[in-house]
């Protein structure tokens, strides 16, 4: 972009004020935006320090790069920590959460792009982006309500992280946060190709950083369809966003594995203790292990199952479940911390005495 048509926005409100007296004057104040004791009002009034700009898809003739409605990074970095606060809100359910924060982190986005922010500062930026749609894959599942699309928040996440790695070869480094975002990448991705591309073209310290290299195995292991030490490997990880981001393939990873296993281990003689499945697969308990078993159509009987491959059935719709390990993290963590970046982080190796052809 030519440097004299880049905009930078003069707007040092988290909302423009035009916007403000817009939405209050026609009530289109979201209820985390309202005076305490008026959500039942028609024209309700708003807390200025809370009010956020929302999301708008650019209109003919309007002016999307007028520099009075765009917020300069500072502004940006301070709008994200305001909204993460409020992930942590009592009393507020979490798809009220997603819908709100969602779609401001999309009018960030969109402030971004229209003055084109590159460098360090996109860099940070997008890390606390990509952090919260993470999350969100876990928190709100399979769920589809009017404000979640688990398609729609998988496409936001890829096209984040992409441009997100893109930028990592692209500013010179070493980028504090980087193991943790290629974790979470390939992790995301677990068994894609073209993600385990990617981590072979990166330079050979951090493709040899241990985390890094034991989510690789762990995609390796998927894609062989070794899913018992794929699980293995992912349950060694600590990092609270790469086993949301692991979560997502479980399911599918248990179900594989016990169709493998009704096809290794069918016979009517055969018995296969549960408990063993619960540890195996990553289960969160027996008895969570034997309705899975009966969903697909395998006989349980006596703390035992008969594998039999005739009468193995795919579910057509996984419903989603906690995943206890990561249940634990989450209630020990300081979430709004670890959207932040402030805490739980996954640290660089130190390359500041390698020669170029090391790194």
């Amino acid at each position: 972009m030519d440097t004299a048509s880049i905009v930078v926005g003069t707007c040092l409100m988290k909302c423009p004020q035009p916007e403000i007296e817009m939405r209050e004057r026609e009530g289109l104040l979201h209820h985390f935006e309202i005076v305490e004791g008026q959500e039942r009002l028609k024209r309700p009034k708003c807390v200025i320090d809370r009010m956020v700009k929302e999301y708008k898809r650019p209109a003919a003739g309007q002016d999307v790069a007028d520099p009075e409605t765009l917020r300069p990074v500072p502004v940006l970095h301070q709008t994200i920590d305001y909204l993460y606060s409020i992930v942590t809100r009592p009393n507020s359910e979490w798809y009220h959460i997603y819908d709100y924060v969602f779609d401001r982190l999309r009018a960030v986005r969109q402030d971004i792009v229209i003055q084109d922010i590159q460098g360090l500062d996109a860099i940070s930026l997008l890390e606390k982006i990509v952090r919260f749609y993470v999350l969100a894959v876990y928190r709100m599942g399979n769920k589809i309500t009017p404000s979640f699309d688990p398609t729609i928040n998988n496409q936001h996440t890829q096209e984040c992280l992409k441009r997100l790695l893109s930028l990592y070869t692209e500013v010179d480094g070493p980028h504090s946060n980087q193991i943790e975002f290629e974790s979470i990448y390939l992790m995301f991705n677990l068994g894609d190709t073209s993600a385990l591309l990617h981590y072979l073209d990166l330079p050979t310290l951090i493709r040899n950083y241990h985390h890094l290299k034991l989510v690789y195995c762990a995609s390796i292991n998927y894609l062989l369809q070794n899913y018992v030490k794929c699980l293995r490997q992912i349950k060694k990880l600590t990092n609270v966003l790469c086993l949301c981001a692991a979560h997502r393939h479980l399911c599918k990873i248990q179900q594989s594995s016990l169709y493998i296993m009704s096809v290794a281990y069918g016979s009517k003689n055969c018995k296969y203790p549960t408990c063993s499945l619960e540890d195996l697969l990553c289960f969160n308990s027996q008895d969570e292990v034997e309705n899975t078993l009966e969903k697909c159509g395998l006989p349980v009987k006596d703390g035992s199952v008969c594998f039999q491959k005739s009468l193995f059935k795919q579910e057509d719709k996984v419903s989603w479940k906690p995943w206890q390990q990561l249940e634990n993290l989450l209630n020990r963590c300081n979430l709004t911390g670890i959207l932040l970046g402030k805490s739980d982080r996954i640290p660089l190796p130190d390359i500041s005495n390698l020669s170029f052809n090391d790194r």
